[in-house]
């Protein structure tokens, strides 16, 4: 069963942080916005992909993906829920996002 996904504004403003602070050239900021795209897609496709280890997410399921747009390999996470809001249950809500 497919899911949306969903961001929330606080997610939202990290990712960006992130892409702004880490890649530099538009290129590489592009291809990364895109693994991210893609990355969020494959975990509404299939939200099993998702672990809950102990740590700073531990009431919530985490999924971590790596990023390579400019050549360096950089291991990322998201933490999400099932959206309340949503009567059908069909929107993944993307809570959080970090650098491991």
């Amino acid at each position: 069963m497919s899911y949306e996904p969903r961001l929330q504004r606080n997610a939202t403003a990290k990712i960006s942080q992130f892409l702004h602070e880490t890649y530099r050239t538009r290129a590489a900021y592009d291809v990364a916005t895109e693994e991210i795209r893609l990355a969020l897609l494959r975990l509404a496709a299939s939200p099993k992909l998702a672990v809950s280890p102990p740590g700073p997410f531990e009431t919530r399921p985490i999924y971590r993906f790596a990023l390579n747009a400019d050549g360096s390999n950089r291991e990322v996470e998201v933490c999400f829920c099932f959206d309340v809001n949503d009567p059908g249950e069909r929107t993944i809500l993307i809570t959080d996002f970090r650098e491991v």
